[in-house]
């Protein structure tokens, strides 16, 4: 054999060998990765130098002290004449349940050191969405309420800090390029200030987190288009969320249109969950009862994936806990989450 030949053998083992190394290290890595990952959730760390974990909605910041900011929890208006509505897509975590007829109301949770120049239209209270709110020790921000409501809120039921505008009305404005009652705002910067005027700064919510994780990586992710509608019996309010692949997000459609904000901001959510709850009319106006702690059916969208599962919630001021079918706790991407709080039996397609 000629020297040229030996040479070019050495060369092509060489070669080989280079190339079984790299994929071996990529592997590792991967694996390696996915180990960290679930580490630093369970641990509620991230492994991003400096980088920790808000407890309202898991997004990373830089600053250990802010990972648990006060929280303001907002009644929003959904009615059509209230459309549409200002800083909803800068909630950590919304609910949207329906409140009387088969209109929908949005409870929209929002750290208040995020800056929001304008926030509503703001409506009134209801019993469910107070106990929501209680899950977080929230500011609880409304205009009113229904009479079992405010009873509760009075005597001290919930545990929220409640800002209703009936009783505190300079940190609310009415904006009369609307009609009211759908043209009550409030900002981030009165709300804060109500906070400095009560001396309410130092008392810091104590709650509990969810479980967060990074995203499902680009190539793991279903090609499959979702889509999540719920059918509410007024067209004007049927919902609809569409996956997106590329942002790993689902973007949300109300009356078959993308739903926009007032600045036309489209509303997305990393997560989305439909809740199943039990629920009753009380009266002849069409309030509802709506028991918030128990358990029941929900399911899980997250990374274009769907996750069978149930709710559980042990009494009314603890946190809403969500499991799939294995009783383990689901691990939410960083990021918005949006709650569909339904009727059990109630029409969803996916």
């Amino acid at each position: 054999m000629s020297k040229n030949k030996i040479i070019k053998i050495i060369l092509i083992i060489i070669l080989f060998l280079i190339l079984i190394g790299f994929g071996a290290f990529l592997y590792q890595d991967s694996q390696t990765d996915l180990v960290l990952d679930n580490f630093n959730v369970n641990l509620n760390l991230d492994s991003s130098i400096n980088q920790f974990p808000r407890r309202l909605d898991g997004v990373l910041i830089e600053n250990e002290e802010q990972i648990n900011p006060w929280v303001g929890a907002v009644m929003i208006d959904n009615m059509v004449d209230a459309r549409p509505p200002a800083g909803l897509d800068k909630a950590g975590l919304v609910i949207e349940c329906l409140a009387e007829a088969n209109i929908s109301r949005f409870l929209a949770f929002f750290t208040l050191d995020t800056l929001i120049d304008q926030l509503g239209p703001i409506r009134s209270a209801r019993p469910y969405f107070a106990e929501w709110a209680g899950e977080l020790q929230s500011l609880y921000i409304h205009s009113g309420g229904s009479p079992e409501a405010l009873k509760n809120l009075k005597n001290n039921i919930y545990n929220v800090t409640d800002l209703n505008e009936f009783s505190w009305g300079p940190y609310f404005w009415r904006d009369w390029k609307r009609y009211a009652p759908h043209n009550l705002f409030t900002s981030s910067e009165k709300l804060n200030q109500f906070l400095d005027d009560q001396n309410l700064n130092d008392q810091v919510p104590n709650y509990r987190s969810w479980l967060y994780k990074r995203d499902l990586i680009k190539k793991q992710r279903p090609i499959d288009e979702q889509k999540i509608k719920i059918i509410y019996k007024e067209p004007s309010y049927m919902v609809e969320w569409q996956y997106d692949l590329d942002q790993n997000d689902y973007l949300r459609y109300q009356a078959g249109q993308p739903h926009l904000t007032a600045d036309e901001q489209e509303l997305r959510a990393k997560n989305v969950i439909i809740q199943y709850v039990e629920m009753e009319i009380i009266d002849y106006l069409g309030r509802k009862k709506i028991p918030t702690a128990g358990q029941g059916q929900a399911v899980i969208f997250q990374d274009g994936q769907k996750i069978e599962g149930q709710w559980l919630k042990n009494n009314s001021d603890e946190r809403t806990l969500f499991y799939n079918q294995n009783d383990e706790e689901i691990q939410f991407n960083r990021g918005i989450t949006w709650i569909e709080v339904v009727p059990e039996g109630y029409r969803v397609e996916y």
